[in-house]
């Protein structure tokens, strides 16, 4: 089942601390965005300079994909 925590502070510094603290996290599953701006700024770092700082495997769902695409893949 999946677990939902709440965190105050920055969201990567947060998000990297849980993973760090809580050994019950497996995987990391993260949208990306589809706009211009690219993929958003925690799948950039986690995907460039903060990728070494993480123990589990990061799943990046592109953005534009709908529930059904997800269904299927999953």
């Amino acid at each position: 089942m999946p677990v939902l925590y709440v965190r105050e502070g920055a969201r990567r510094d947060e998000l990297l601390k849980l993973i760090d603290e809580e050994p019950t996290i497996s995987i990391l599953v993260l949208g990306a965005a589809t706009g211009p701006r690219g993929p958003g700024p925690l799948v950039s770092a986690l995907t460039s300079k903060f990728v070494g700082k993480l123990r589990v495997p990061v799943t990046i769902v592109p953005g534009h994909l709908s529930m059904e695409d997800v269904d299927t893949i999953a």
